[in-house]
């Protein structure tokens, strides 16, 4: 029972589109919650670094002192050997790779991490976020502000990264100086006395601060970007007065206006292109949601019509069958009035839908094949009184050819003489589907004058084409006129084939002597249809005719003889199939041995005798001849 209604459940249209709706919808979320890589709220400490192009999770893991299981984790994604394909990750800064305070041991391997004043940034708010007591800490204080509120005064190291020995390489010592020589010129700050070193871009980026009114910012950057970090190098043991080790000491400045081209920006920050990319993403998954909800819109109408269309075809179709039926039952002409008010009403709404005059043509051709007499005559005057001679005539003049063809099949089952000069002009269609059912509705109408169309045929007539014309041609009575013997000798030879085939389906004895004249055709395939034709209208003098014709002939056309003298041969023919047994062509010696048996009544015998005398290779023959009869 579960099984069953499983199955119904899935032949319902609509609940398998509504399902198939919110897969579509679950899928586009999960896409589009792992698709970007969002910024955690993490109320733990981490800085942004920028993935650089061929970077890896190992990489990166190796450069920040921590493990790649920790760095993936840590960032949601799965860890992999390959590139990371993310913008930016977060990386963790923890006991391991993080410090307050300087340790002597690990002096080599430890990046200072710079904190500058924001605008009116108070100590108590760093306090309260970083855990700092009062007074304690790298801080300067003042009393500048009315109610003695602390402010950062200086730029000063809000701690250490700690570094592998075997990254610490990529830190290299940059120019010192201090951050009393900053002077602002020209709208601009920058060093007074030493150059800066060009920087080494190693570290990244953007930080959501863990405070809104504290800025952690590294090297040089734009006006009004976010704030980002900066991991300066530290490859020397001493520490500067102010508290910084003295070949390691921040390269920034703050830049309120600086011209893009003229000034390489370093370390610029990658959030706005980020956040265009997700802008994107969201825009195009909200276009392609709309996409399928209008495709599914489409899809249900499209299943409620055609529902809706199926029903009508079969109401329709049953109060038709029954007006025809009634019709064939009663014996009576369709001008008669209908009984059944139902029946009236339904035609008198209904005829003018072109679907269901194509009901209604369909039910009487398919009563025309089914009866005859006074019921087909009705058949015929049905399709006359209410006009569907005019509506099929249409199908003439539509751009589908199987329109077309349908069109001609019903004009020639209800017999429609008066528009036999259109079929006509369809014998000469450059589709072959369309002049293939001409010229057969053509035979149909006129029987064999009916081919008059072969006069202007200037190509080889196909088999189908041949096996359709000869079908019809079967069912009619054959006469023998002037231009069936012109066709019989025309010089398009696939015209003399079908007329060959035609006799031979007909079996048109009269004739036999006109077709004796075609064994000295020129072609090899008209002379070989010439023979089937013979053994299909053979009389007492066609073995004789085919001996005679034997020695001129190719190979192929004496096999054929062969085969025919099998069929219609007798005791006279055993001279001459005994004499081919010794042809010098395996293929005749097969072919005389299976005539011989299969014209004679001993002839089994009478090759086992010859095949024992003459030993190999007949004795092959006759074993193989022996196996056949057996099968």
């Amino acid at each position: 029972m579960g099984k069953l209604s499983t199955l119904n459940f899935w032949k319902q249209p609509l609940q398998l589109c509504l399902v198939l709706f919110l897969l579509q919808i679950s899928t586009q979320t999960a896409f589009s919650q792992t698709s970007g890589i969002t910024s955690p709220k993490r109320t733990d400490i981490f800085i942004r670094h920028s993935v650089q192009k061929g970077e890896t999770f190992e990489t990166m893991a190796q450069l920040y002192n921590i493990s790649a299981e920790t760095l993936s984790a840590y960032n949601n994604i799965e860890n992999y050997e390959g590139p990371v394909m993310a913008l930016y990750l977060s990386i963790p800064l923890t006991r391991q790779n993080f410090t307050k305070h300087i340790v002597e041991k690990d002096r080599q391997n430890l990046v200072p991490v710079f904190r500058i004043k924001g605008k009116k940034e108070h100590v108590i708010l760093v306090n309260k976020n970083n855990s700092s007591a009062k007074g304690q800490g790298p801080y300067t204080w003042s009393n500048e502000l009315p109610g003695n509120t602390p402010v950062i005064k200086k730029n000063h190291i809000d701690g250490y990264l700690r570094i592998t020995p075997k990254a610490a390489y990529f830190f290299k010592p940059i120019a010192e100086f201090h951050i009393s020589d900053i002077k602002k010129t020209d709208n601009k700050i920058f060093s007074k006395k030493l150059p800066f070193a060009p920087p080494e871009s190693v570290v990244v980026a953007p930080v959501e601060p863990q405070v809104s009114n504290t800025k952690i910012i590294t090297e040089l950057q734009p006006k009004n970007q976010p704030d980002t970090l900066s991991l300066p190098s530290s490859t020397s043991g001493q520490v500067s007065s102010s508290g910084i080790p003295k070949d390691s000491v921040l390269n920034i400045a703050t830049v309120k206006s600086v011209a893009p081209a003229k000034k390489k920006v370093i370390g610029i920050n990658r959030q706005i292109v980020r956040n265009n990319s997700d802008r994107k993403l969201r825009g195009y998954i909200i276009i392609l949601l709309f996409c399928n909800l209008g495709l599914l819109l489409f899809i249900l109408t499209f299943l409620f019509l055609k529902r809706r269309l199926t029903a009508s075809k079969k109401v329709a179709g049953e109060i038709i069958r029954q007006i025809v039926i009634q019709k064939v039952l009663e014996g009576e002409a369709w001008a008669d009035d209908i009984q059944n008010e139902k029946q009236q009403f339904f035609l008198k709404n209904n005829f003018r839908n072109s679907t269901i005059k194509q009901l209604l043509v369909d039910e009487i051709v398919k009563a025309k094949k089914s009866f005859k007499g006074r019921a087909s005559q009705n058949m015929v005057l049905i399709y006359e009184q209410y006009r569907l001679n005019e509506f099929s005539l249409n199908k003439l003049k539509h751009r589908s050819w199987s329109r077309k063809v349908d069109g001609i099949k019903e004009i020639a089952m209800m017999e429609q003489q008066t528009m036999l000069p259109e079929i006509i002009k369809m014998t000469t269609h450059t589709n072959d589907y369309v002049r293939i059912e001409a010229q057969c509705a053509l035979i149909q109408f006129a029987g064999y004058e009916g081919l008059s169309f072969l006069d202007d045929v200037r190509y080889p007539l196909t088999e189908w084409q041949q096996i359709r014309l000869i079908d019809q041609l079967s069912k009619i009575e054959p006469v023998v006129s002037v231009d069936f013997f012109r066709w019989l000798y025309s010089p398009n030879h696939s015209i003399v084939i079908l007329f060959l085939r035609a006799i031979a389906s007909s079996r048109f004895m009269s004739m036999h002597q006109w077709i004796t004249i075609l064994l000295k055709h020129l072609s090899e395939p008209v002379r070989m249809e010439a023979i089937a034709c013979l053994k299909e209208i053979a009389n007492n003098h066609t073995p004789l005719i085919l001996q005679n014709a034997f020695r001129h002939e190719t190979k192929n056309c004496q096999i054929s003889i062969i085969k025919a003298l099998g069929e219609i041969g007798g005791e006279d023919q055993q001279k001459f199939l005994t004499d081919e047994l010794l042809n010098e062509d395996d293929d005749i010696k097969m072919a005389a041995a299976r005539a011989l048996v299969k014209c004679m009544d001993n002839g089994f015998f009478i090759l086992h005798n010859y095949c024992h005398d003459k030993g190999h290779p007949y004795d092959k023959i006759f074993s193989q001849i022996k196996e056949g009869i057996q099968v």
